[in-house]
């Protein structure tokens, strides 16, 4: 959506609202916030481009014969793009930070991107951030981050080296609710950009509301979960977030089933991506 047609939205309801009570109401008091465009052009962009195959014996020798010279460019190259996606998360981050697309910018605390790594393994998507104790936003709440990090941990996950975690709204609602369907929708574009930028090999959906929003779906979770689905090109889980799990524990078992079918994806789309902790495990034996 453009920002002028959100501005025109905004100058609606709160002409309708002011309307109706007789006054301004507080939600629409004090000067209109500026909007920005969201992030449509990245939402129209192919996240995957498949490289033709060559026509010849000749042409195949050609792409696999590389000059000296040429792979320095290619690390070079290489580099540059790295350096050029840590610019795009920065700045992507700036605009999460001072959003203002939907109500709950006026009464959650400064919006909460994510954390992890660059070109991760998995991206995982909750629902909303929490606040742990000092008040502080995170993709999950203390209790449930703790959870969070053992079933990462278990398929060899981590947000230190190979894992970039998330969430579908960046805002904290309101007694940590769920998310509503247009703050969902208020937010789809950051989310679009951060899959766009990160380019994960997966994605792992955490939860009922962040998964039918996703999907596009009004299936529960139970017929969700279980099985990929293809986004754009990437492998795609859902599955039970932390905090059911927590409330309820036979939910372990199909979560566990659901990480396990996660872990043998990534195995034969990105081998290896578990090396550092090899690696660890190793050093500590």
């Amino acid at each position: 959506m453009k920002a002028i047609e959100k501005e025109n939205i905004y100058k609606m309801l709160k002409s309708a609202s002011s309307w109706a009570q007789g006054f301004i109401p507080p939600e629409f008091s004090g000067p209109d916030p500026d909007f920005e465009d969201d992030f449509e052009e990245i939402i129209e962009k192919p996240l995957i481009q498949n490289q033709a195959a060559p026509d010849s014996q000749a042409e195949a020798q050609a792409v696999t014969q590389v000059s000296p010279a040429a792979e320095t460019g290619a690390a070079k190259d290489t580099e540059a793009e790295k350096e050029s996606a840590d610019q795009k998360i920065f700045t992507l981050n700036t605009k999460i930070r001072s959003c203002t697309n939907c109500m709950l910018s006026r009464t959650s605390a400064l919006p909460f991107p994510g954390k992890g790594v660059l070109n991760p393994a998995v991206l995982v998507i909750g629902e909303a951030p929490m606040e742990d104790k000092g008040k502080n936003l995170s993709s999950f709440a203390e209790e449930t981050e703790v959870l969070l990090n053992k079933m990462l941990s278990a398929i060899n996950l981590s947000t230190e080296s190979n894992c970039f975690v998330t969430t579908s709204v960046k805002c904290l609602p309101p007694q940590n609710r769920s998310p509503m369907k247009d703050e969902q929708d208020s937010c789809s574009g950051f989310l679009q950009a951060q899959i766009c930028y990160l380019k994960p090999s997966l994605i792992l959906v955490m939860g009922r509301t962040s998964a039918q929003h996703i999907l596009k779906s009004d299936e529960i979770i139970n017929k969700l979960r279980g099985k990929f689905f293809d986004y754009k090109g990437i492998p795609l889980m859902a599955t039970f977030s932390p905090q059911q799990v927590l409330q309820d524990a036979g939910l372990k078992r199909p979560v566990w089933e659901d990480l396990k079918m996660v872990r043998a994806r990534l195995l034969e789309i990105n081998d290896g991506y578990d090396i550092p902790f090899r690696k660890r495990i190793l050093a500590e034996k």
